[in-house]
């Protein structure tokens, strides 16, 4: 082998390599002249790329800045001949071969003297341009400067092809990222959409649960009928509302109703039960507080009549509210405006407060320990609430709605009752009143296979009271010890389990009531 034709191949070699490492089809172009002019060591290069659709072919010559492009049609020109017949040629002199035009050397100023071309083909056989080179440097362009060039153009079509699919899997691929991250922003927003309407749709559900948990109020007795015109004529106005009545008499079903019959009723319903939270945290409760007001206050956080602003606020046991804290509430009542724990500014409120209690406000009144201005800042309306034994020819029909609504609940068949077990019901004087019924039928659904009798009722309602109202059975002294047992234990449930409560209402002293509460073993059920 001639040391020219090892050279030639190193040349070959090291251009095919750089070639080899471009993957942008631009940039590939641009080295291919500048590998090309250095391998066969012309003056200029210039690289046409075929348009099949235009019959042409075209090029960006990198080389030649005094023009941007060059348009020829298949066929004609050196470059034109090669890409039709597809054999590479070389001219020592262009003037003297018919096929050479002239302009471009005219366009350019440049003066084109030798010319090798070559085709640029696919190994499947498909021409993808020609590579011509202008000006060998040393004498003209031979035979095995065609063959190089040849090479040269062959793999460069390899290079060019596998530099079009890597960009066009480039385009694809950011195309498909673009479309994924579409598809995410998309996915986001509707998932935002989906999470507001669901929202929504909770809420709706929750207000309409509330709305229509707030018209059942069971019951066609008169007393329950008095109660019912009389919420209808309060809820349309502002005026706070008292309620009074027993424990689970549905105190908060009545300021429910209140507030969905008023203006207020497409803003918030809160309630609080006073009785149920230390008077300490009651304030914060209510009020709000600053950060720092006191140990555990990470944060700033609003009170219930802030939340509530604009609605209803219902608390529940007003009477067991402190003095100190009952004057708070009638600064906040008559100055519409409340101070949160820790701050120094007071803040505006508009909300309606409908409180309710089972104490008799007017004897803790006359004993010191509810605020007689606090009770007619509160008692602009009274609604009283009748206990269930006040209305016992409600009980069958409250029996009717519970039995629907534990069937809804546990997805059993709803359950029947026996007429020897509703006159049992109808007969038991209810301490508990309403929530106590409502327990004693969940439980006796329970208990009876879809027929609930008398012996699936709970022992203290059998044997409650013989058809004449009274307790049944055994001596005087055992009825006696039970009816006090009995009024005993309703008066805790009254009150909570507060034995001083309790004792008040049972107009007896406070030890005296302990000893009793001890000697009918009702101690878990009383408070200290």
């Amino acid at each position: 082998m001639t040391d020219r034709a090892t050279r030639d191949r190193l040349s070959l070699l090291r251009a095919a390599q750089a070639l080899a490492s471009e993957k942008d089809v631009e940039r590939l172009l641009g080295r291919i002249m500048d590998e090309v002019t250095r391998v066969v060591d012309a003056d200029r290069s210039t690289l046409f790329l075929l348009d099949a659709d235009r019959h042409e072919l075209w090029s960006k010559i990198a080389q030649r800045s005094e023009v941007a492009e060059i348009r020829i049609p298949l066929g004609r020109g050196i470059a034109g001949h090669v890409a039709k017949t597809g054999t590479a040629i070389a001219i020592a002199d262009v003037y003297e071969d018919p096929r050479f035009t002239p302009e471009t050397d005219r366009a350019t100023g440049y003066q084109t003297k030798s010319v090798a071309c070559a085709p640029m083909l696919t190994p499947d056989g498909r021409t993808l341009g020609v590579i011509e080179v202008m000006n060998k440097r040393d004498g003209a362009f031979d035979g095995d400067d065609v063959k190089l060039l040849a090479a040269f153009a062959a793999f460069s079509a390899v290079a060019i092809e596998n530099a079009r699919l890597f960009d066009e899997d480039s385009r694809k691929a950011a195309q498909i990222a673009a479309l994924n991250k579409q598809l995410r922003e998309l996915l986001d927003k509707q998932t935002k959409k989906l999470a507001v309407v669901e929202h929504e749709l909770e809420s709706s559900k929750r207000e309409l649960g509330e709305r229509s948990q707030a018209r059942n109020i069971v019951g066609r007795s008169p007393a329950v009928m008095d109660l019912l015109k009389l919420i209808d004529r309060v809820a349309a106005t502002d005026a706070p509302v008292l309620i009074q009545g027993e424990s689970g008499t549905g105190k908060e079903l009545v300021a429910r109703a209140l507030h969905f019959g008023s203006r207020r009723a497409a803003a918030t319903f809160q309630s609080e039960n006073c009785s149920a939270v230390a008077d300490t945290l009651l304030e914060a409760e209510l009020f709000g507080h600053k950060k720092g007001a006191f140990t555990g206050a990470d944060r700033d956080r609003p009170g219930l009549f802030e939340v509530a602003s604009g609605g209803t606020l219902f608390l529940d046991e007003i009477g067991d509210m402190s003095l100190d804290m009952q004057k708070k509430m009638l600064r906040a009542l008559q100055e519409g405006e409340i101070r949160p724990v820790g701050a120094r500014d007071n803040k505006k409120v508009d909300v309606r407060v409908v409180a309710a209690t089972h104490r008799d406000l007017d004897l803790m009144i006359k004993e010191g320990t509810f605020r007689e201005d606090l009770f007619y800042r509160l008692n602009v309306v009274r609604l009283r609430i009748p206990s269930l034994r006040e209305r016992r020819e409600d009980i069958p029909l409250l029996v009717d709605f519970f039995l629907d609504q534990t069937a809804r609940e546990s997805g059993r068949p709803r359950s029947r009752i026996s007429d020897r077990a509703m006159k049992v019901l109808v007969r038991h004087s209810w301490p508990g009143n309403v929530r106590e019924l409502q327990n004693e039928i969940r439980r006796a659904a329970i208990m009876a296979d879809g027929l609930i009798d008398e012996e699936h009722l709970s022992p203290q309602v059998q044997g409650a009271a013989g058809p004449d109202g009274l307790p049944s059975g055994g001596t005087l002294k055992g009825a006696k010890l039970a009816l006090e047992r009995r009024m005993i234990e309703a008066a805790l449930k009254r009150s909570d389990g507060n034995v001083a409560a309790a004792a008040r209402e049972l107009g007896v002293h406070r030890p005296q009531l302990s000893v009793l509460i001890g000697k009918h073993g009702l101690a878990k059920k009383a408070e200290a």
